[in-house]
């Protein structure tokens, strides 16, 4: 395999050597030229692409069990994980740095809020 370019380019050149070992090609120039490169980049976009193909069938197979997976803990009675294997939350203080005056200003509607329902139902 050349070292340099690509993967495809890479497939290319490998191809072509493969040719070589095996004694396959055209006698004719002008075949080479033509018929030649056209052979060699139809086959090796085939390959190309059936590769690429079977990388997505992989992948999407890995999605399809992943999304089992967590179809099936979402089903669970209970956490799959502890409290300490989630991490450590931190709660800040509430922010001292409020001026009372705007507190004051808000006051009335924050306490409205708080009395109020979340869900108001609609008929």
């Amino acid at each position: 395999m050349k070292e340099n370019g690509n993967e495809k380019k890479c497939m290319i050149f490998d191809f072509i050597d493969y040719l070589q070992e095996n004694n396959a090609g055209w006698v004719e120039k002008d075949v080479v030229e033509s018929l030649g490169q056209e052979f060699v980049k139809y086959v090796t976009e085939a390959i190309w692409y059936i590769d690429m193909c079977d990388s997505l069938v992989s992948y999407v197979l890995y999605l399809d069990n992943q999304t089992k997976i967590i179809n099936e803990n979402h089903i669970l009675d209970k956490s799959i994980h502890s409290i300490a294997d989630s991490g450590t939350t931190i709660i800040y203080n509430t922010n001292k740095f409020h001026l009372s005056d705007v507190i004051n200003k808000y006051e009335t509607l924050v306490n409205v809020l708080q009395e109020l329902e979340y869900w108001i139902l609609l008929d």
